[in-house]
């Protein structure tokens, strides 16, 4: 009898931003995990009811226009396909 596959949960590194010109914030980051790609990365904080979709090496950017009211935290986190949840990550805008 076989063991079942072991699945680490998803980790998501490098999750930061950029002012890429005036406005627009540029977040990107990484999700490490045995299956990266497609994988739906959740947004809360100041980018809640947003998400960004892994591509084939787990990276991930998204691009949001932010005003001075729409500083502060962000966080992100993520499902793998086997339904393991990642720790949420937090970067904060200004």
């Amino acid at each position: 009898e076989e063991d079942p596959p072991t699945n680490d949960p998803p980790v998501i590194v490098g999750f930061g931003w950029a002012n890429s010109s005036g406005t627009v914030y540029v977040f990107t980051g990484q999700v490490m995990d045995e299956h990266p790609a497609g994988l739906t990365v959740t947004f809360g904080g100041t980018l809640e009811g947003f998400s960004a979709t892994t591509a084939a090496d787990g990276t991930f950017t998204f691009s949001k226009v932010l005003g001075p009211d729409d500083m502060g935290l962000v966080s992100a986190s993520t499902v793998d396909d086997m339904g393991s949840i990642s720790s949420a990550v937090q970067t904060v805008t200004y």
